[in-house]
């Protein structure tokens, strides 16, 4: 078992269920030194490392082997998992993967924040249904 921080829309707990079949329990954490920005073309974000920046997301616990893979899956070729450590709101440093935009792909991150409230409301329904059908686990 290992713990996942999410920043992007794995973040919202409705689609990791989809994707993963789990409900894994999450708290907010903050990743140091990386940036979240959306990328060109598309409704979800990437992060880089940036030195002073800070990324704020959801830390899931106890994410299995085989929902890991899942996720891998999910991410695609943009992404490359990383381990990292990240900061629970009780100040705890955390060991965690997560996903980091390949630098070859750099190009693709724009200077647009991502909102979590806008993807929510215009994408959520969508990616959750499609996550969640007989294709589980091929979104990316």
């Amino acid at each position: 078992m290992t713990a996942v921080f999410a920043y992007g829309t794995l973040e919202l707990p409705e689609l990791m269920e989809a994707l993963t079949g789990t409900a894994y329990p999450f708290t907010p954490a903050v990743l140091e030194g990386y940036v979240r920005r959306l990328l060109r073309d598309r409704v979800y974000p990437g992060i880089v490392a940036a030195a002073g920046e800070q990324t704020h997301g959801r830390l899931y616990r106890g994410v299995d082997r085989r929902s890991l893979t899942l996720l891998d899956r999910f991410e695609g070729h943009l992404y490359e998992r990383r381990r990292v450590r990240v900061k629970t709101g009780d100040d705890q440093l955390v060991a965690a993967h997560v996903y980091v935009l390949q630098e070859e792909h750099r190009a693709l991150l724009t200077n647009r924040p991502w909102e979590r409230t806008h993807f929510a409301v215009e994408h959520l329904e969508d990616y959750v249904a499609y996550c969640g059908g007989p294709r589980r686990g091929r979104v990316g």
